[in-house]
């Protein structure tokens, strides 16, 4: 059976998942609306957020879902295992260019995004 991956980039799903885990309409709409502009701006730029593991770390993350980008900094590796873009449908997932890797964050664990870097 495939997964259907989420659309991040529609307001009303992101913030309907939200709600779901427990965050307030007002908190809820407000991350779906950061979520939004993340998810957007990774498919031309490279964007810079923060979010909180799972740990309870503070992860400073750069970020991008544009395939031009990703090529430049693939890393290939021996055992390539968390290379293979697997998205899990209520995660967050986007290629990490300081790990090189594909990456996921709970989408309610999204603290902010700082910058936008235009790299095409």
């Amino acid at each position: 059976m495939k997964t259907q991956k989420t659309d991040w980039s529609d307001y009303e799903t992101v913030r309907e998942i939200l709600e779901e885990r427990n965050l307030d309409h007002r908190d809820a709409s407000t991350l779906a609306t950061t979520i939004n502009k993340i998810h957007d701006t990774m498919k031309t730029n490279i964007v810079h957020f923060t979010y909180q593991k799972k740990s309870g770390e503070i992860r400073d993350a750069y970020g991008t879902l544009n395939s031009l980008i990703i090529a430049r900094h693939w890393k290939r590796r021996d055992d390539d295992s968390d290379s293979k873009g697997f998205a899990t449908p209520w995660l967050f997932n986007y290629y990490d260019l300081v790990r090189r890797a594909w990456r996921c964050a709970r989408p309610e664990n999204i603290l902010s995004m700082d910058h936008m870097y235009n790299q095409i």
